[in-house]
């Protein structure tokens, strides 16, 4: 395993991809700087080490939000290892500027750097966009890339220069500049029968980003019994999409919860009978102990995007 899926608990280890995983866009002039989070990642293993023996005052903190959203999640993490991980100031969560008649935008996070003492605003997203034709669209197909992208570079990380924010921050943070930066992580899917694995790489897109495949389920028999048969399959569920799975058997025929590639297209073929909504779903292999996660991918009903 790579170091950021070494944590055998699932918390630690997400924590670990929000800290260490590429940023989905290549923008370091305004978005995080990928080698920076690398440096603070390596410098923090040791604290991993000890939450992922003892990983009671993250699920604390992550108990007290009692959020059951991703993107939600996602915040507390980056929260929590700004924090308590690396010891910088945190300013202020999710505070809403407004003016006398309407909300004019929000900080996702405002912190202050421990070592240069700036505060820092982040604008926070996860994200997963399937590619179709030349655009990146959600499983719900009325979220882009193009249309996040617009928001958060000509909108979101703008807000620190209105008079209204610099009014409302004043009891927070007196006069002192802020900095904006897009803290942008997630994973692009591309049709499995693409070179998916080494997409031709679109300008603005990071070449490191994240990638898997996605196909409608029509095409998913097809595409499995092309895959290792000795491989296993999980179904996802929304709070299980940011790191890499990693299950713990000690035995290889331990495999609760996992499915051969009939079993899983079986399942995806009654689900869509009934369902329209997307699944995301793990190719797992066997390796020294552990069922490791070797491809990830999006199952879209045969209407999708035009109905999702």
């Amino acid at each position: 395993m790579t170091a950021i899926n070494q944590w055998r608990h699932p918390v630690v280890r997400d924590l670990a991809w929000v800290m260490a995983s590429p940023s989905l866009i290549s923008d370091v002039s305004h978005a995080v700087d990928d080698v920076w989070c690398r440096d603070v990642f390596d410098a923090s293993l040791s604290a991993l080490q000890r939450l992922d023996v003892s990983p009671a005052p993250l699920l604390s903190v992550l108990e007290k939000d009692q959020s059951h959203r991703l993107g939600r999640y996602f915040e507390v993490l980056v929260a929590y290892w700004l924090g308590e991980i690396i010891g910088s100031e945190i300013v202020a969560q999710n505070l809403t500027i407004s003016d006398d008649s309407r909300q004019l935008g929000e900080f996702d996070l405002l912190f202050r750097d421990r070592v240069t003492q700036r505060v820092m605003h982040w604008e926070l997203s996860v994200k997963f966009y399937l590619k179709y034709g030349d655009q990146f669209i959600g499983p719900n197909s009325q979220d882009t890339l193009y249309k996040k992208m617009t928001k958060v570079f000509e909108s979101q990380l703008l807000l620190s220069q209105r008079e209204e924010a610099c009014e409302q921050l004043k009891p927070l943070i007196a006069d002192e500049p802020v900095y904006p930066a897009a803290f942008i992580k997630g994973r692009l899917f591309y049709p499995a029968k693409s070179n998916w694995r080494n997409p031709e790489i679109i300008e603005g897109i990071s070449p490191d980003h994240s990638r898997g495949w996605w196909c409608y389920h029509g095409e998913l028999s097809r595409w499995v019994s092309q895959c290792d048969v000795e491989h296993r399959w999980m179904i996802l569920e929304k709070m299980e999409w940011l790191s890499s799975v990693v299950r713990l058997p000690e035995a290889r025929e331990e495999t609760t919860g996992l499915m051969t590639s009939r079993e899983l297209s079986h399942f995806i073929n009654n689900y869509f009978v009934r369902a329209y909504k997307a699944l995301m779903v793990t190719e797992l292999e066997y390796r020294q102990g552990y069922w490791i996660e070797v491809s990830r991918g999006v199952v879209v009903d045969d209407s999708w995007p035009n109905a999702s």
